[in-house]
């Protein structure tokens, strides 16, 4: 049997690493630039272009590695499309409601779910009908994720949006997330502040 060159292994290399599932043709050059890299740097590490430093061949492989790994999708990308799923459920803002003028900067809100199991386990799953987590957003920037328990947020002075949606374990909004969400508009405390 013939022994392959550190060439073809390249090959090899370039080719099953370029096609790791979740590919993105905008990622492509980036994930090949790292497996370059790295080969380079395997190759010198191996004894190859001697003239150059060995530091050379480690930066070359720590960077490959780095920069393939910065142009791989991330877990939810790999996911489901954002609107295939359609969930049973319903969630209201208790607290604060809407047009509340805040007394302080800090509040609990109070929500209640139904039809809708909510789970404390964030990390990402497959997505099914009817069980998931809230997203907490404030002006449309996600600020918490909880479980079964909405912990206290801060709201600085000012007129602002609070929304509370009720999302899948892969983290995706369901394709009825309008009917999975609930909005109010609040005021924060002119004297109060947020870190």
């Amino acid at each position: 049997m013939q022994q392959r060159t550190m060439y073809e292994w390249a090959v090899i290399a370039v080719a099953t690493l370029a096609h790791v599932p979740g590919t993105d043709l905008d990622d492509l050059p980036f994930r090949l630039a790292g497996i370059a890299l790295c080969t380079f740097g395997v190759t010198r590490l191996a004894g190859a272009f001697s003239r150059l430093p060995e530091r050379v061949g480690g930066i070359s492989l720590v960077g490959g590695v780095v920069l393939f790994l910065f142009a791989l999708p991330h877990p939810h990308e790999m996911s489901r499309e954002r609107s295939e799923l359609v969930s049973p459920g319903s969630v209201e803002v208790f607290f604060p409601v809407d047009g509340t003028r805040l007394a302080t900067s800090v509040i609990e809100i109070d929500t209640q779910v139904k039809d809708f199991v909510v789970i404390d386990d964030l990390s990402v799953q497959d997505a099914r009908p009817g069980y998931g987590h809230m997203h907490v957003l404030i002006d449309n920037l996600l600020v918490q994720m909880p479980g079964t328990r909405v912990a206290p947020v801060c709201i600085s002075p000012g007129d602002h949006t609070l929304q509370v949606v009720l999302v899948a374990e892969d983290h995706f909004g369901f394709a009825n997330e309008a009917d999975l969400s609930d909005t109010v508009e609040v005021i924060g405390a002119p004297d109060g502040s947020c870190p």
